[in-house]
């Protein structure tokens, strides 16, 4: 293990038993959630979604940009493994993906753009009269 992930992973643990890195303690806990999650302190996907748009907006670092502009959790997410496959590293396992099929999934949207020449030829006249 590096210092780095070592320093990371301490700064994950607190006083909350949980077998996850990254977790919280809901700010109260209903019964149907905790019985619909693997663990208590486990982080909903919805959860991080909207925590992740609030620190965004809180930020104000895309504020003239359109909503559907902005990048989202997923999008930064996807990005990472794009550049860890550039990299020739396997992604799979940082993403904790149980199939490669999902991270190929997250991976096909990043492909490297070909740029092509196009020569705009056509005459709108021709078609409209």
């Amino acid at each position: 293990m590096t210092d780095e992930l070592q320093a990371v992973i301490t700064r994950c643990r607190d006083n909350v038993a949980s077998p996850f890195l990254i977790h919280r303690k809901p700010q109260r806990l209903l019964q149907k959630q905790a019985q619909t999650k693997e663990h208590w302190t486990k982080v909903e996907d919805r959860f991080l979604t909207r925590s992740f748009k609030e620190a965004r907006e809180l930020a104000g670092c895309y504020a003239d940009w359109k909503e559907e502009e902005m990048p989202g959790f997923h999008e930064v997410r996807t990005l990472s493994l794009h550049l860890y496959k550039r990299a020739g590293k396997d992604g799979q396992t940082i993403a904790g993906h149980a199939s490669e099929t999902m991270t190929k999934n997250y991976q096909k949207d990043h492909a490297d753009v070909i740029w092509s020449d196009a020569i705009p030829d056509l005459n709108i006249s021709e078609i409209t009269g």
